[in-house]
Parts: structure tokens; C-alpha cells; sequence
């Protein structure tokens, strides 16, 4: 183990990178160097970076009339985010969702950021950050898209257009919606919700997304979020949303 890590070092950080996450892959005792959440949620923004920037340049060859391999973009992008997923373990730090500090939360996963409601306290209310609020499936849609962004003190959103810094909410897709379901969250399928608290205020019930079936009457799918099942009702029945938006 000495000599491969001897020689590892003689060729560059990062094979000693790669080959010490492969340790932590394999339970090896070996110690490994410390990283903290914003380090982690640093370098996964460069790897998102690099995935798109390497997609991009496949997308130009194949324009070309050039041998393009988009796969190994994304096979380069899932070895980084196995590699911090390794570390981040080992260093026992999150590094999946980061609280960006303005009612969004972002998934290094999945490369999306979700609306983080906070208001939740029992009175339904024309507010999109309560927790309470439910809507038709048209109207949770269209309040999605008209989801503007935050407000100058980081404390509200509020549905008018222009206002904040994003525009392009929307009710997320079905398998979107399942990503964020959190079966070892507290309180799942007892008192709370099926979800990571960093979410902020959830309601242990169903929430619409932007998934509609094809045959008559055209129901559409929701996740809920009790017990994280999906499951489909008529889009006039009144559930909650949240909504989503691509980061990267």
C-alpha cells in the first residue's frame, strides 16, 4: 500500500486524489484528508462548469461532421461527484443540498434548485413560501411561471414578475419531485415530512408536479410526501407545490 501510494504521488494530485477515493470506496483504514461542506460545494460547481463546457465542445465537433463522444463528459462529471461523495463521507459534512441563503436551496446532484418554503403555521395563505398553501394543478403551474425570484432581504418570494434575481420557475417533473423524497428524514412517515429539513417548512402531503398522464381525464402526478409514494389525481383536487428551476 506504501509503494502504490508512493508511486501514485510521483505522478500528480490528481491520481493521489483518485486513488484515495477509491480507498474510501473499498473501506481501506487509510486516513484521508479532511474537506469541508463549502470546499465540497466549491468543487462540484467546477465539475458542473467542466461537464458543460466538455458537452458543449462535443456538441461543436458533431456540428463539424466530427467524431463526438458526449459520454465521457458525463462519465468524467460522475467519477468528481463519486470522489466528493467519498471525501464528504469521510468527513462527515453534507454535500448534496447547500442553503443558498435566499429561500433556494441547490441539489449538487441533480443540478437543480428548489424554492424553500418557510412560512408554516396552520392558515392557508396566498403566499408562496407557506407551507399551508394549496392549489388546481393550473394554478399551482402558473404560479410557478410567474415565480419571479427573491426579494432584495432574502426573506420572501413573491410571485410578480420581475422581481429577483431568476425567472424560469416551474412545477417539476415527476421524477424531479421523487428525487428530493428523504425516507430517513425525521418524522418520515410518522409526524413530518419525507424530506431533508434544509427544504424548510413541508407539509407531510401530496404535492403536484408538472406530470400529466395520457389517457382520459388527464390526471397528473404527485409525490406524497408522507410516506414518498407517487401517485395521480385529478388535476381539480387541490394539493401543494414547490417549485424548480435548472441551476447549472
Amino acid at each position: 500500500m506504501r509503494t502504490g501510494m508512493h508511486e501514485a504521488g510521483r505522478r500528480g494530485p490528481a491520481v493521489v486524489a483518485a486513488v484515495v477515493a477509491a480507498m474510501v470506496l473499498a473501506g481501506s483504514a487509510v486516513p484521508v484528508m479532511a474537506i469541508t461542506s463549502e470546499g465540497c460545494f466549491a468543487q462540484r460547481l467546477k465539475a458542473w462548469g467542466n461537464l458543460r463546457k466538455c458537452q458543449r465542445q462535443e456538441e461543436a465537433k458533431a456540428i463539424r461532421g466530427r467524431s463526438a463522444d458526449p459520454a465521457k463528459c458525463q462519465a468524467a462529471f460522475d467519477r468528481k461527484a463519486e470522489m466528493l461523495r467519498a471525501e464528504a463521507a469521510a468527513s462527515a459534512v453534507p454535500c448534496r443540498y447547500r442553503d443558498n441563503g435566499d429561500n433556494t436551496v441547490t441539489d449538487f446532484d441533480t443540478g437543480l434548485m428548489w424554492v424553500r418554503q418557510v412560512a408554516f403555521d396552520g392558515m392557508p395563505s396566498p403566499f408562496i413560501l407557506d407551507a399551508d398553501d394549496t392549489f388546481l394543478w393550473q394554478t399551482a403551474a402558473e404560479t410557478a411561471a410567474k415565480l419571479a425570484g427573491t426579494s432584495a432581504s432574502g426573506t420572501t418570494i413573491v410571485p410578480v414578475p420581475g422581481n429577483g434575481s431568476y425567472t424560469d420557475w416551474r412545477l417539476p417533473t415527476i421524477v424531479e419531485l421523487a428525487g428530493i423524497v428523504e425516507l430517513s428524514a425525521p418524522g418520515c412517515r410518522s409526524r413530518g415530512a419525507c424530506i431533508d429539513p434544509i427544504f424548510g417548512g413541508t407539509s407531510p402531503h401530496d404535492y403536484w408536479s408538472a406530470t400529466r398522464a395520457l389517457n382520459e381525464p388527464s390526471p397528473a402526478a404527485f409525490v406524497d410526501f408522507f410516506n414518498g409514494l407517487i401517485e395521480f389525481s385529478n388535476p381539480v383536487a387541490e394539493l401543494h407545490a414547490r417549485e424548480v428551476r435548472s441551476a447549472f
